[in-house]
């Protein structure tokens, strides 16, 4: 009972400050975006490196590196317009290389066995979690915060669905060798939660969400798919590496890219979606 009332406290402190921040404006949801980023890449670096504690300059340089992710992909909707249109396109992508000089250089002085993989385990971080809370950040920035809200629901009414439904007629395994517990029934439960409410956010709530549904359901079936996507692909590098969860910064829940994990594909897909649609 007691992690159950943990796990509850800290679910809802963490539903609260994604939707405060939302709701609050662009720049508190860019505060946001960077405390995810500045957690995960260094919950993904030491994943990535076999669950091992990272030695604090490089935890430093990663952080600083995804933190790079954000300032180049996101600055033209962060400072002033007139600023950024005066600078050349590759601009965006010179603290990001800013990054890769440093962390290649340092590495130089660790002595490490094999420095190829610390190379490639900070790299991978960076990318696998700041480029698609950068993204997410994006979508914020040019869709607007009701898409990121439905997005975020989404998510949540997707776990709740696989969840229950699972729980109670899963029998037939969905990837057994990476998730053990997740069942085809789960999926299709949290599918139809993510349906249900795409139709409700295009007629009941179309006053808040607008009332074209059909966009809010295709929105809600491919959140519903790359949100199994990312929970799997986050369970196959913790079972590679041997460890239950990516961290504890969550109580009853592990770690932030343990809670993170969808989004990481989701978010991308809903940026490249509505660019089409």
């Amino acid at each position: 009972m007691k992690n159950v009332i943990i796990r509850s406290i800290s679910g809802a402190v963490y539903v609260a400050l994604v939707i405060g921040a939302i709701l609050l404006g662009k720049e508190a949801f860019a505060g946001l975006t960077l405390l995810f980023i500045m957690l995960s890449v260094i919950e993904a670096s030491r994943l990535f490196q076999g669950g091992k504690p990272l030695d604090l300059l490089t935890m430093a340089i990663d952080v600083a590196g995804g933190i790079s992710v954000f300032i180049g992909l996101a600055a033209p909707y962060l400072f002033n317009p007139q600023e950024i249109d005066s600078l050349p396109g590759y601009a965006a992508v010179i603290p990001f290389t800013l990054y890769l000089l440093v962390r290649l250089t340092v590495e130089l002085f660790m002595s490490r066995e094999n420095p190829l993989a610390h190379i490639w385990s900070s790299i991978l971080a960076v990318i696998y979690a700041a480029f698609p809370l950068t993204l997410m950040f994006l979508l914020y920035a040019t869709a607007g915060y009701k898409v990121v809200l439905a997005m975020f629901i989404f998510i949540w009414l997707n776990d709740t669905g696989a969840f229950c439904v699972g729980s109670l007629i899963g029998k037939h395994k969905l990837f057994e060798r990476v998730s053990p517990k997740k069942s085809w029934e789960g999926v299709w439960g949290g599918l139809a939660f993510c349906i249900i409410a795409g139709a409700l956010f295009g007629t009941v709530g179309s006053g808040y969400f607008g009332d074209d549904y059909i966009r809010w359901i295709v929105l809600g079936i491919t959140t519903s798919v790359l949100a199994t996507i990312g929970d799997l692909v986050e369970s196959l590098f913790k079972r590679t590496v041997g460890v239950k969860d990516s961290g504890n910064i969550m109580p009853g829940h592990g770690g932030i890219l343990d809670r993170l994990d969808s989004l990481l594909f989701v978010a991308p897909a809903t940026l490249c979606l509505l660019f089409f649609y």
